[in-house]
């Protein structure tokens, strides 16, 4: 649901992401010949590479340096691998590129190769602890994809093809001053397709939302999905970056509790929790759908655990939300399902604390009808109606907070002079998104279209402010530059 109001900055350090930049070297675009992985799904084991070395894919295994043309990148909300630390890289196919998608999955060609590297730390918190477990490969192919996985077994030089049928590994973690056994699974190559589907886009992440993030290049900071396409990397010139979503770490507290619940979802749910995925599920958490369009509060199950009271998630009730209970633990009924032993206990507490904290005093739409009207259907209640006439419909009044039937209530916005050009100014209600967008000509409503600039990234805060986004390519001293018109998009996460 979204609301505009018509009027005629930049975000805090490091609030886009939950990691600090890492190093990467961005290269022009490589043909890389020395991958050595078939590009058919192999019959049996013996077609793979036998050994990490023979893949040709490191030009050292040591320092883990990857070959010309392979290229590294970050996540923003990786996906939870039981406490491992994991490095990424890809590679293209000769010249073939990626078919973009601003909300969607990107399309990888025929060819694209995916690595993933784990290290597990044997002591919490201590680097130096850190021990080399696998290097997974993922490689697209005409039919889907494949996936194989190299273990380490201790050695720092070479890594061994597993078996089809996966390994289990038992590994002693100093925790606390307890040693605890974690038992770490290499997957099966079967166990690769349950995640990694043709709904989910083969490679979990490969998307703008986790992909919208600063990564630190020879040059600085640069935003990596603005350093792929300068380099060739998309089919087509991307623009709006700065209107692209991107996915909040759960330990970015600048962030609202449901917008880091709903990407913390999208990271690692979202595979199958969605109606393309081969077996769909009551709830769906695609990112680009309302709250209220994933079923997620009160939702029916398919199975309630012998408890009528049972629901997806119930609102300020975690022991009736099944959704918590199955990522709080591990067993037959865990979720995630495959390839982890261990609890994610910072997702757990963000999820306990969404359910408890926030959803007791979150209205839906019809929940502030009914607030407000006593009605859902009445025409005075209905989304576009304006019975205090304040200018501002009953969908922008809830979005904003602001009393319907007031009509010295309402969520404004306002235009000051700038010394770098225009700011528009407007309070920004926490848990809601804002987009600023422009035109010259109001009598074309098509005519509309965001600023491309970074105080007008999407972002759900956690709570209440004021905040000026400024048009910088608008000077209005210039008599010869068009007269602009301005309003303010409002939005659910």
């Amino acid at each position: 649901m979204f609301a505009f109001a018509i009027a005629g900055g930049v975000l805090p350090p490091g609030a886009r992401a939950g990691h600090p930049p890492t190093a990467f070297m961005f290269t022009d675009r490589v043909a890389n010949t020395s991958l050595r992985m078939p590009q058919l799904g192999p019959a049996s084991v013996t077609d793979f590479p036998q050994t990490l070395a023979d893949t040709g894919a490191f030009v050292s295994l040591v320092t883990l340096t990857p070959q010309p043309g392979i290229i590294p990148f970050e996540l923003n909300v990786p996906l939870w691998s039981d406490g491992a630390h994991k490095t990424r890289w890809f590679c293209l196919p000769g010249t073939n590129r990626i078919v973009f998608s601003r909300d969607g999955g990107w399309v990888a060609p025929i060819g694209t190769v995916w690595i993933k590297h784990f290290d597990l730390e044997l002591t919490n918190g201590v680097a130096e602890s850190a021990r080399r477990l696998e290097t997974r490969f993922l490689v697209r192919t005409e039919d889907g994809v494949y996936g194989v996985t190299y273990r380490w077994g201790g050695s720092l030089t070479n890594a061994m093809l597993v078996d089809t049928g996966g390994l289990n590994e038992d590994f002693g973690i100093h925790d606390g001053g307890t040693v605890r056994k974690q038992t770490w699974h290499y997957p099966a190559h079967s166990e690769c397709l349950a995640c990694h589907s043709q709904a989910a886009g083969y490679s979990l992440g490969f998307n703008s939302a986790q992909f919208n993030r600063e990564v630190r290049c020879p040059d600085g900071l640069q935003n990596q999905i603005r350093r792929l396409n300068e380099l060739g990397y998309f089919n087509t010139n991307i623009s709006g970056l700065n209107t692209l979503r991107a996915l909040a770490h759960p330990t970015n507290t600048a962030v609202s509790l449901e917008y880091r619940v709903r990407s913390y979802l999208a990271a690692n749910c979202v595979h199958c929790h969605q109606p393309e995925a081969f077996c769909p599920t009551p709830w769906n958490g695609v990112l680009t759908n309302s709250l209220a369009r994933t079923h997620l509060i009160n939702g029916e199950l398919g199975n309630n655990w012998g408890d009528s009271e049972n629901r997806v998630i119930k609102s300020g009730d975690p022991d009736h939300s099944v959704l918590l209970k199955r990522i709080s633990t591990r067993g037959a009924l865990q979720m995630p399902p495959l390839c982890t032993t261990v609890v994610d206990t910072q997702g757990v507490a963000l999820f306990r604390a969404w359910i408890t904290n926030d959803l007791p005093g979150r209205q839906s739409f019809g929940d502030w009808q009914l607030a407000n009207f006593g009605s859902t259907s009445t025409a005075e209640a209905a989304p576009e109606a304006d019975p205090d006439g304040d200018g501002a419909c009953n969908d922008l009044e809830y979005l904003t907070g602001t009393d319907p039937q007031r009509g010295n209530d309402a969520w404004r916005i306002s235009i000051r002079k700038a010394s770098e050009g225009i700011q528009i100014w407007f309070p920004q209600i926490a848990n809601r998104g804002f987009e600023v967008q422009w035109t010259t000509n109001l009598a074309d409503r098509s005519s509309w279209q965001a600023l491309d600039v970074p105080g007008n990234r999407p972002f759900f805060l956690g709570v209440d402010r004021e905040f000026g986004v400024v048009d910088s390519d608008f000077n209005p001293l210039d008599e010869r530059t068009p007269r602009r018109f301005y309003r303010v998009r409002v939005f659910e996460p």
